[in-house]
């Protein structure tokens, strides 16, 4: 850990035992108004039992102990190390303690009480940090991208107090307290996400995975403490946006109903039902599995073109439906993915689709993995 040495503008006796909300040493853990203002015991003074820090004995120095990242200055922060990619303004852990070091909040005030509410909340349950938006959304609604917050009644009625006080007068305290953190977006298309999450679900026998789940990987890149692929970290972003509309469309696709439950089985159906498309390399990969089955084997840019419009392989139906809507990304703009993938294996276009050409395709790089 690395050290600050602060000499505050407090009174010598600043009282942490006894509040009428919270307990001992908890700064801002009574809704306001309060009687502390930041919370000197967390930060390197033992003063329990309603002790007075300093004793009356003149000015404290408080030596506040902070992550190094953050006594280095976070990331684009204060300018002490520059901010690599896109960012967004929001309020993550740390801001209480850059609130109080720099006196952006009022001791003993609502706004004190709001920023290390949120502070703590962040903390308890290992949080990233929170955009505007989804202040607003905790104040208005009570959630939190679409969810209930977690928590007690009584931390979810503070939690919510303090995201009023945030974002009320425009964001006042909001814009004050702020800072720039790396993006949580991702250029990642809806289509890329879907293919990616029922890829590793399939791949890994993940199960069905929860929303709770989906943030994980999104916020820590991990499942059930365990690392996930960097593409899967980014897909889930996108599924967790805008309060998980992606998540909701998709795992309800299946049976129309959200339970909270996404499994692979539900990415196909919204193919299906046109709730997303499919990729070159989802179609690849459906039609490449398809080939497996007896009786299929190569497939001729006739047979592809009869799959895609009728829903039917060399006359006979029962062809799955998300083969018939690989088949048609297939032969868009002319076929112009089947000629490219039927020709990876000999660099000639015969006509005929084979096994290993989609093998040979990825190989050569001609359409994503």
């Amino acid at each position: 850990m690395s050290s600050i040495t602060i000499t505050p503008a407090l009174n010598h006796g600043d009282y942490h035992g006894g509040e009428p909300y919270g307990s001992p040493g908890n700064c801002g853990g009574h809704r306001p108004p309060g009687l502390d203002a930041c919370d000197i015991d967390s930060h390197g003074i033992n003063n329990r039992s309603g002790d007075f820090a300093g004793n009356g004995n003149g000015p404290v120095v408080i030596v506040i102990s902070m992550p190094p990242e953050l006594a280095g200055g976070y990331p684009g922060l204060n300018g002490n190390s520059p901010q690599q990619g896109s960012t967004f303004f929001g309020v993550g852990q740390g801001c209480y303690l850059n609130a109080c070091a720099g006196n952006l909040v009022p001791p003993n005030s609502e706004e004190q009480f709001a920023v290390k509410t949120i502070e703590d909340f962040l903390k308890k349950y290992n949080m990233g940090p929170l955009s505007q938006a989804q202040m607003t959304e905790i104040a208005e609604k009570g959630t939190l991208n679409g969810k209930p917050l977690p928590g007690t009644a009584d931390e979810q009625y503070d939690v919510r107090l303090a995201a009023s006080i945030y974002t009320a007068n425009d964001g006042a305290v909001f814009n004050k307290v702020g800072s720039d953190y790396p993006s949580q977006a991702s250029t990642m298309s809806e289509d890329e996400a879907v293919g990616t999450i029922e890829k590793f679900q399939r791949a890994n026998d993940t199960g069905n995975l929860s929303f709770e789940d989906m943030k994980e990987m999104a916020e820590k890149g991990t499942l059930k403490g365990e690392r996930v692929p960097a593409a899967v970290q980014e897909a889930a972003k996108v599924y967790t946006a805008n309060g998980g509309s992606l998540y909701d469309k998709i795992e309800s696709a299946n049976n129309g109903k959200n339970d909270n439950a996404l499994s692979a089985e539900d990415a196909r159906r919204a193919r299906e039902k046109g709730l997303v498309g499919m990729t070159n390399g989802q179609a690849v990969d459906t039609i490449e599995q398809f080939q497996k089955l007896p009786g299929v084997g190569l497939i001729s840019r006739d047979e592809m073109e009869e799959i895609a419009t009728k829903g039917t392989l060399r006359g006979a139906g029962g062809v799955p439906s998300d083969v018939r809507v690989a088949a048609r990304v297939y032969m868009a703009d002319d076929g112009a993915l089947f000629d490219s993938v039927e020709a990876a294996s000999t660099g000639e276009n015969d006509g005929k689709l084979g096994r290993n050409d989609a093998a040979n395709a990825r190989r050569d790089g001609l359409i994503d993995v």
